[in-house]
């Protein structure tokens, strides 16, 4: 249900991104169905194999067999994953706010002094000639 829910909401604002930021949609496409699919795949992954081992007691059997490696293989893929993809979108996000910054402080100083610093003053330009 929730695997269902992430891949509905994550569908829709693709979407809409596509219809109205066209421009942003083909930027970071990729990105968008990349992290839609790496949150929606792992609940069903969830869902499936508490299916299976309630329904299906050869696979019970082997699961619990092997428990160390296939419940590392499990919380790898179900929640390591996830957390992941949702950092690395964090930190993606905080790069290009920094990118940001300072190309936008570059931008706004004359001469290494900022333009909305306090200690600017107009007359500064005239007092170095």
């Amino acid at each position: 249900m929730l695997g269902a829910g992430f891949l509905t909401a994550g569908l829709f604002m693709i979407q809409a991104l596509r219809r109205y930021f066209t421009d942003f949609y083909i930027k970071v496409r990729c990105i968008l169905w990349c992290a839609t699919l790496v949150l929606a795949i792992p609940m069903f992954i969830r869902a499936v194999n508490w299916f299976t081992l309630e329904l299906y007691s050869p696979y019970n059997a082997y699961y619990m067999d092997k428990i160390a490696y296939t419940d590392a293989v499990y919380v790898a893929l179900t929640t390591i994953l996830p957390v992941v993809a949702q950092m690395s979108s964090m930190i993606f996000g905080h790069f290009k706010r920094t990118k940001q910054q300072t190309e936008k402080e570059r931008r706004y100083s004359v001469g290494g002094t900022k333009l909305n610093s306090s200690n600017y003053s107009p007359l500064q330009n005239f007092e170095s000639d």
